[in-house]
């Protein structure tokens, strides 16, 4: 699956927003290699660029959280 990041988005937020879990920065990592040819210095809280196409595998979100999610906003502004 893909998703189009929005503004002031980051790693993170998607790794909550997609699968449900903090702990999936790392597949999306691996999903994305083209994200960690970026800037040494950057990391997971900074923002991505607004538009960017993401990958990442819905067959490992873990639904019950995504479902408590739904409809809350989790980005921070």
């Amino acid at each position: 699956m893909t998703y189009t990041v929005k503004d002031n988005q980051t790693i993170t937020d998607l790794a909550i927003q997609l699968y449900g879990t903090v702990e999936a920065v790392e597949r999306l990592l691996t999903l994305n290699p083209q994200l960690t040819g970026r800037d040494p210095a950057w990391n997971i809280t900074d923002s991505l660029t607004p538009g960017s196409v993401i990958y990442y595998d819905e067959e490992e979100s873990n639904k019950n959280v995504l479902k408590e999610l739904d409809g809350k906003t989790i980005i921070s502004e």
